[in-house]
């Protein structure tokens, strides 16, 4: 209320009987839509229809309420108000309020005309970089858009997935080092996802569980505890932060198409394409068709593109 200057309130007055009071049934205007009710015609306030659509969908009480910060006050304040008088309990166990997300100095928003759609990035760049961009800050803390950031979205979103399919390849051996400190990681990853769900704070976990991984594992084969503690870790982080598709050879495919795209060469060779090439060069390589291999490596090396031999067998590709 100390935000309320005399001025204000004097303007109010007439209407209110208390500067915090807002409006439930707004009177009609003309032209403006209006519907019959005990108290003439009008129709809803701003802050009724939300509290309407939760007590239909979620109930008089439910647990998680989210919204932007911009909502917070006066919106979230009187759904809070008008819910809780008309159903006599609480509305929402905890509320979550995000940040905005800003193009340029601006917040991007619909008035501004500053809106890039998630349907249109998703069809362009894939939802798993989208996905990545938006949980690499935490909600309450305002992102950038940029190209820069889609850079650094692709760029970890393919570590992220060449680390899996590195795993996956893992086969079962003796090997057993820093045992106690890869157990560790799982219980480090809850303490930064129950601390306001910090997702960012649980991901450099799992980054320092990747570099225990690639210093203690690189080219051996893990005992049967070790490879379970590996595979438990990777299975933690992939189910709580969505981070790690399960089809990584697809989602290295997108990454690199999209880095094609950035980069200007998407035009040389599509993905499908590529992932055809890949096929004819494994094809040629099994029939001892040296002359067709090379062939097709000399169009790779064209088109800046580098393939890379998994231990699983299958083959990802990345622009150089």
């Amino acid at each position: 209320m100390k935000a309320f200057n005399t001025v204000f309130v004097l303007k109010l007055i007439k209407r209110k009987k208390h500067p915090s009071d807002f409006v439930l049934w707004k009177p009609a205007k003309p032209g403006e839509p209006s519907w019959d009710s005990p108290w003439g015609k009008g129709r809803p306030g701003w802050h009724i229809e939300c509290s309407a659509m939760s007590k239909k969908f979620l109930g008089e009480s439910f647990d998680l309420h989210h919204g932007g910060i911009d909502l917070m006050f006066p919106h979230h304040e009187n759904e809070i108000a008008q819910s809780e008088a008309a159903n006599g309990c609480q509305f929402s166990t905890c509320w979550v309020h995000n940040e905005f997300l800003n193009f340029g100095n601006e917040k991007m928003s619909k008035s501004l005309g500053n809106v890039v759609t998630i349907r249109k990035f998703v069809e362009e760049f894939g939802g798993e970089i989208l996905r990545h961009m938006l949980a690499s800050v935490h909600y309450r803390s305002k992102m950038d858009w940029s190209e820069d950031v889609i850079r650094r979205a692709l760029d970890e979103t393919e570590r992220l997935h060449t680390f899996a399919l590195e795993v996956k390849g893992f086969e079962q051996g003796d090997h057993e080092a820093a045992l106690s400190e890869l157990e560790g990681y799982i219980p480090k990853m809850k303490e930064e996802l129950a601390n306001d769900f910090n997702i960012p704070t649980a991901t450099l976990a799992f980054y320092s569980f990747m570099k225990t991984i690639n210093r203690e594992y690189q080219g051996k084969k893990p005992s049967a505890k070790a490879l379970s503690v590996i595979k438990e870790t990777v299975e933690f982080f992939t189910l709580a932060t969505g981070l790690i598709h399960a089809d990584a050879q697809a989602v290295l495919g997108k990454v690199n198409a999209a880095k094609g795209k950035l980069s200007g060469q998407a035009g040389k060779l599509d993905a499908a394409a590529i992932e055809q090439l890949i096929k004819d060069r494994a094809e040629a390589r099994a029939s001892k068709n040296w002359g067709r291999a090379d062939e097709i490596r000399d169009q790779f090396k064209a088109a800046g593109i580098v393939l890379k031999d998994n231990p699983d067998g299958t083959v990802s590709w990345s622009y150089e």
